[in-house]
């Protein structure tokens, strides 16, 4: 399917003096706030989370270590921040540059299961794919696709690199098949709890059009974080199940992504602001 990401916007489509908030980590938002600036859109960043290095650092180095030592299958990512937590900590716990690390992965470390697509590239820095990623990029989805590729679940031993805080689908459904199941956290995620006061300003005078929202954790730290104001823009989801999450704390969502996707996101921004392909 086309997208706006690699299509030209209609030259006769102006977007200018429209707003848009982003509220995914600063270092996180940079491209996508980069495609809407050349559009001429306002677009103003409020973090909802901050991404934080995990506290149990010796945890950590111990499982990578049984994964450079074959005592692992499987490793499960559920997000692109769990993959650079964990090659970022596998860098500095064996000394090597950053494709010397997916080298040395590709001798040493297990089969690579992912989400989602957004959490497969952030794979591709590293020089590696993920071997499964399933149709529907949720928890659910990758319990359907893999599935398809383990016959033996007992047999099979599973280390999930994780947030500090999630749902607990996968780890339920993989024990409930006697999967060797095993969870470690690779970084903290942390509700943000003051906003910028100019972003703030801005949403209080009614004068961004659209703002995306890309989790439930984040769902909920935005709702905590501007109250009643939450309600003075339009929200775009990037999956059902975040819109689920918004509409659970009483606010809507005008749009949906079609797909869980960073690009697909985009798409039913650049829409709901009425844009137009050329």
């Amino acid at each position: 399917m086309a997208s706006v990401l690699d299509n030209p916007f209609s030259p006769k489509t102006s977007l200018a003096g429209r707003t848009v908030l982003i509220t995914r980590p600063r270092d996180q938002a940079i491209e996508t706030c980069s495609r809407f600036e050349t559009l001429g859109v306002r677009v103003l960043t409020q973090p909802a989370i901050e991404i934080l290095p995990t506290e149990s650092v010796e945890t950590l180095d111990e499982a990578l270590r049984s994964v450079a030592e074959n005592q692992v299958d499987w490793v499960v990512f559920s997000s692109a921040n769990g993959v650079r937590a964990v090659f970022d900590r596998l860098c500095v716990l064996y000394s090597l540059e950053t494709l010397k690390c997916g080298e040395f992965w590709k001798r040493n470390g297990a089969s690579i299961c992912v989400v989602g697509e957004g959490t497969g590239k952030a794979l591709a820095p590293y020089g590696l794919k993920p071997d499964v990623v399933p149709e529907r990029f949720v928890a659910e989805g990758l319990v359907a696709a893999l599935d398809e590729v383990v016959k033996d679940y007992p047999s099979q031993r599973f280390l999930s690199f994780r947030a500090s805080r999630g749902r607990q689908v996968l780890a339920e459904a993989m024990k409930a098949r006697g999967a060797r199941w095993r969870e470690v956290e690779a970084y903290r995620s942390v509700d943000v709890t003051e906003p910028d006061p100019a972003v703030l300003d801005a949403l209080r005078a009614g004068e961004i059009d659209v703002s995306v929202v890309t989790s439930s954790a984040s769902a909920k730290a935005l709702v905590q974080m501007f109250g009643d104001d939450v309600h003075k823009t339009r929200w775009v989801a990037i999956s059902p199940l975040t819109a689920d999450a918004m509409k659970k704390l009483g606010v809507s969502v005008a749009k949906v992504a079609t797909e869980a996707t960073m690009e697909s996101l985009v798409e039913s921004v650049f829409e709901e602001l009425g844009g137009r392909r050329s």
